[in-house]
């Protein structure tokens, strides 16, 4: 449970301030910036747009490449992007049910193995 103000000054007075790796973060305010929330908002904005379109991209190779399917390596190397961004991606489509996984595995480049995933047929 996050510490509060009242129970941190006490700490601090008597000393104790320093918080243990255990302890929970003490909470913070939100502090509104003029101007700061319209930027923030525009930048939300295009990176959804930009999240949006790559999905589309994601799925555009897994259907490419029909019954064999594509790990999440795969499409990382044919689309160059990186593994965070493929699994975001990956992850989502299967939230939204346009991809599956059966449990094939394949080698990825690094050496391990990655799941199979194909693209939902309508």
């Amino acid at each position: 449970m996050p510490l509060t103000d009242r129970e941190l000054a006490r700490m601090e007075s008597a000393g104790q301030a320093q918080l243990s790796l255990f302890d929970a973060p003490r909470k913070t305010r939100r502090v509104t910036v003029p101007g700061v929330a319209e930027t923030s908002r525009d930048a939300a904005d295009k990176a959804e747009a930009a999240a949006g379109s790559q999905m589309a991209a994601v799925l555009d190779v897994i259907r490419a490449a029909g019954e064999r399917g594509a790990t999440a390596d795969e499409v990382e190397a044919a689309m160059g992007i990186c593994s965070g961004a493929s699994s975001a991606r990956i992850n989502r489509l299967a939230e939204l049910r346009k991809i599956w996984k059966n449990g094939d595995r394949r080698i990825t480049r690094r050496g391990g193995t990655a799941y199979v995933w194909r693209a939902v047929i309508k």
